[in-house]
């Protein structure tokens, strides 16, 4: 199952590709309502503490899932974890990039929320696309668009194909930038993280 998640960070409209009716479960977590508001989308399930809100009535919602406002999970980790229950297997999250730098950087470790429960977690916006890999993966090629590569871990026996600068049996760790800014030159990109775990990103060229 497919779920789509609104979260309050900066909103730019939908990725290139992005169609809200390929989803099963869309979700507003908070002040994300607003976005799915303004592209006219009634969420499946609203999350959130209404700290965005003045009026809980005005909310056109199927089901509001209300939270404490002293809480030990963000919106988007509690509305994460909702579609996981509801049988999401692959959850892409907007409005999750900008704005404050902490909840960015902690939307981004929710990927690793995520994918320690079996479920693929990515975050997008117009310009940039970031999910969390342990496994090869194959990544089709964008024209305008380039690969980075982040370790989180230290990653050894790294691959890299299909790209300008490609790796092999690399080893990769924090403290070095040198899976940033590669090219694809082929029809897809084949990237194995070999042993760690790996921040991938397709970003828009400026």
């Amino acid at each position: 199952m497919n779920a789509l998640i609104f979260a309050g960070g900066d909103f730019d409209g939908l990725p290139e590709g992005v169609c809200p009716d390929d989803f099963n479960l869309i979700l507003a977590a908070d002040k994300g309502y607003s976005y799915a508001e303004r592209l006219r989308l009634v969420p499946d399930i609203f999350v959130g503490d209404l700290d965005s809100f003045f009026d809980e009535n005005k909310i056109q919602s199927r089901e509001i899932v209300r939270l404490r406002p002293e809480k030990d999970m963000t919106d988007t980790q509690e509305a994460i974890q909702i579609a996981t229950r509801h049988g999401a297997d692959s959850i892409l999250v907007l409005g999750a990039l900008g704005g404050r730098i902490d909840h960015t950087l902690a939307n981004i470790q929710l990927l690793k929320f995520g994918l320690d429960r079996g479920v693929k977690v990515a975050l997008a916006d117009k310009d940039n696309y970031i999910t969390l890999i342990n496994t090869p993966v194959r990544i089709p090629r964008q024209e305008g668009r380039c690969l980075s590569l982040i370790p989180l871990t230290k990653c050894e026996h790294v691959f890299a194909r299909g790209v300008y600068y490609p790796l092999s049996d690399a080893v990769m760790d924090l403290g070095n930038s040198l899976g940033v800014s590669n090219e694809f030159i082929q029809e897809y990109a084949e990237i194995d993280p070999g042993n760690g775990l790996m921040l991938l990103m397709v970003c828009r060229k400026k």
